[in-house]
């Protein structure tokens, strides 16, 4: 107690010098830290890359793919399933085997008193013939006296014949072939024109088709 009081600035220096050893020590650690680490003697020192701006993509990117292309598939991936091809029309339905197409008018000018004609056909004078016509065919029938001693007095079996006398009186008339048809032509003597004829020169009138609807015997 009495060395320090009688020399304060030894006692000062003396317990400052650990001090200012300790941070001398301090600061040579630090700066070693700092310091980048030595290389061999010789080598080049190679400066670190720039660090790229804010923003700058990593590298150039691959172009889109223009709209519309297919995506490649994969080596693996199964080849696409080709296209069916279209189905082939069926074929129309063939008529059934017994279904008629055409039929036959039988016309029984009665006792070939009468000129008959078929269609505007050439004039016929033959007591009874037939001929064949498309099913829903409508036959134009004409028919008149054969000579002046005749006279045109009715059809029977036509599309407008009532089926009972005096039948159709139009010498002019249709008869449509829903199938196989009669008609007669009636022509009696002029000085009896509203004689009737007979059923028929060959066979009964009612024993031969006749157009639908109504056609008396």
């Amino acid at each position: 107690m009495r060395r320090l009081q009688r020399d304060p600035g030894l006692a000062i220096d003396q317990l400052g010098s650990p001090r200012r050893e300790l941070g001398a020590v301090a600061r040579r650690e630090s700066r070693r830290r700092r310091a980048p680490p030595r290389r061999p003697h010789g080598e080049p020192d190679v400066a670190p890359p720039p660090d790229a701006p804010p923003g700058t993509p990593d590298g150039p990117a691959a172009p889109d793919a223009p709209p519309g292309s297919p995506d490649a598939a994969p080596p693996d991936a199964a080849p696409p399933d080709a296209p069916a091809p279209p189905d082939a029309p069926a074929p129309p339905d063939a008529p059934p085997p017994d279904a008629r197409t055409t039929a036959i008018l039988t016309v029984d000018n009665y006792l070939t008193w009468c000129t008959v004609k078929l269609d505007n056909g050439p004039g016929e004078s033959m007591g009874m013939y037939s001929q064949s016509f498309p099913i829903g065919h409508m036959v134009d029938l004409q028919a008149g006296p054969v000579s002046g001693s005749f006279v045109f007095y009715y059809w029977r079996g036509t599309d407008t014949d009532p089926g009972t006398e005096p039948y159709d009186t139009s010498s002019h008339s249709l008869v449509t072939m829903t199938g196989d048809l009669r008609v007669q032509a009636c022509c009696p003597f002029s000085n009896m024109p509203t004689t009737p004829c007979g059923p028929g020169r060959s066979t009964p009138w009612d024993s031969v088709p006749k157009r639908d609807g109504p056609v008396g015997g």
